[in-house]
């Protein structure tokens, strides 16, 4: 690939990247799950009574907008990040932190999550490289994006 085509590749995942944190800034933040507490190593949230700890990459928060790595939260306000650059051959992970059964469907594909009770999670390995949205019945949208990123 020659260093135009390069450019405009970047420019392009940029330009990806930047509009979640874009439409992030004009209002609207993460609901509060159903109760936080502090857990030992972490955060957790009690779903339907039963403690669940809450996914970090590497030890850090998970955003709202946009992430790097193999978690993906669903909360009541949405999926968090909204938009994962995530590599390829590594499980990627969505865990339900809402006390509604959730989904996720990937668009123009057959990935389908099934149920995903409160509290479980749903795992899935890209084997190459992809970029697609996914949706859920709830009206939530996120989108992945699998490269060659620097983890």
């Amino acid at each position: 690939m020659g260093a135009r085509a390069g450019r405009r590749r970047i420019l392009a995942l940029a330009a990806l990247l930047a509009a979640p944190l874009a439409l992030a800034a004009c209002g609207g933040g993460s609901a509060a799950p159903t109760t936080t507490t502090t857990a030992p190593g972490g955060r957790s949230v009690v779903i339907d009574g039963r403690r669940v700890a809450v996914p970090t990459e590497h030890g850090n928060p998970i955003t709202q907008a946009t992430g790097t790595g193999d978690q993906v939260i669903i909360t009541a306000a949405g999926f968090e990040p909204q938009v994962l650059a995530a590599v390829p051959n590594k499980p990627i992970t969505w865990t339900n932190l809402t006390d509604q059964v959730q989904q996720v469907n990937f668009e123009y594909s057959s990935v389908r999550s099934g149920d995903i009770a409160p509290g479980k999670t749903f795992s899935w390995t890209p084997t190459g490289l992809i970029s697609i949205r996914y949706t859920s019945p709830s009206g939530f949208a996120g989108n992945l994006l699998v490269g060659v990123f620097s983890q």
